[in-house]
């Protein structure tokens, strides 16, 4: 059995890979630190024959991660990086590792799952990224914009009285509102929705036919209502992305 963690800016998850299928696992948030919470559900399992990691907090927490499995099971942590071709995909940056290790697993997945057939990747987290791959497995590049919270702290944190509750957005058929804290609601959302739909029709344009495309990440399912395309939601798209990596996920 192993481990796999996505650590992102913003949350942990885990999923656990035996003989070939991902079996269950969790989500915490983490405030720059992993969560005690998340230790204390990893230590109840059995010992994993490996624990593989994709990244992008930065060292100190991988540096916890290490110290705690040293401490725990006598395992080290494998955090593999992106690499110029894998699994019928190529990699477009000219420095292949410099592609995030969570961008380069959701890109294997999308491949495994839609083999010879272009996808656009769209991962909603902290940061919305975009990727495009080719039917050929080419990889075409991507795109990095703020996630939902982060435009909207940008708002709150740059501009003076301005003020959000952090609730749902409330559902309407008009685009305009009529107080602030919608403006902000739903200026932020229909941004990104518009970025996903116009990066679309752009790859769509590339491609010259229709994408597969798929959504991850903690905001993917909040943006799934106004989005027209047939978009599919895979929570665990960058887990299983790691799982190939390892070689145990067919």
């Amino acid at each position: 059995m192993k481990l796999l963690l996505d650590i992102g800016n913003s949350s942990v998850k885990w999923a656990y890979l035996s003989q070939g299928k991902l079996g269950d696992g969790g989500s915490i948030a983490h405030q720059g630190s992993i969560p005690v919470d998340a230790f204390s559900v990893w230590q109840q399992s059995i010992k994993p024959s490996q624990i593989v990691v994709a990244n992008v907090a930065g060292s100190s927490m991988m540096h916890e991660l290490e110290d705690w499995a040293h401490a725990q099971w006598g395992l080290g942590v494998d955090a593999p990086l992106a690499v110029a071709a894998a699994c019928g995909v190529r990699n477009a940056y000219a420095q292949a590792e410099k592609l995030g290790i969570d961008r380069w697993a959701a890109l294997l997945a999308a491949r495994q799952r839609f083999a010879d057939c272009p996808c656009c990747v769209i991962d909603c987290g902290t940061a919305l990224t975009i990727d495009g791959l080719n039917a050929d497995g080419q990889h075409l590049g991507g795109l990095i914009v703020p996630g939902l919270s982060m435009m909207r702290n940008a708002l709150v944190g740059n501009t003076s009285g301005i003020q959000i509750s952090g609730n749902q957005e409330r559902v309407s058929a008009s685009l305009l509102a009529c107080n602030t804290e919608e403006a902000v609601e739903r200026g932020t959302l229909n941004a990104m929705i518009a970025t996903i739909k116009n990066t679309v029709k752009n790859l769509e344009a590339t491609v010259k036919g229709d994408l597969a495309c798929l959504l991850t990440g903690g905001d993917g399912r909040r943006l799934m209502p106004y989005l027209l395309n047939d978009f599919i939601y895979d929570d665990m798209l960058v887990l299983r992305g790691l799982g190939i990596i390892s070689g145990e996920l067919k």
